[in-house]
């Protein structure tokens, strides 16, 4: 979904095509501690969104969200199951937020089990 980068302002993810997924799947959020911004308020908050298009527009919150991370390295897995969600396609979006230009290094990986051709 995400490759593992520093991230310095809010971004969406890949958007991903849950038709190809059979049953539940993982989305993992791997995001160290921040690495500039005032301690005080620099925050990382990810949620995932669902959508009809495949561009990812007009998309709905899942009401699925990762732990905020701040000063502390966070590896975190959150369970989707696309047959509960009208929107067969999945996105991420993150919110950066702080003084001080913030920073994170952030992956994210989907796991699941494919369906067979």
């Amino acid at each position: 979904m995400q490759p593992s980068t520093a991230k310095t302002a809010n971004f969406n993810s890949s958007v991903i095509d849950t038709q190809q997924y059979v049953g539940q799947m993982a989305v993992v959020l791997n995001a160290g501690a921040k690495t500039a911004g005032d301690t005080g308020d620099t925050t990382l908050d990810v949620r995932l969104m669902h959508s009809a298009e495949s561009n990812g527009a007009n998309a709905t919150n899942c009401s699925l969200s990762f732990a905020q991370v701040t000063t502390a390295n966070s590896l975190q897995t959150l369970a989707y199951d696309p047959r509960a969600f009208t929107g067969r396609y999945l996105k991420a979006v993150a919110t950066i937020a702080g003084t001080n230009s913030p920073s994170f290094p952030v992956g994210m990986n989907i796991l699941g089990t494919t369906k067979l051709q």
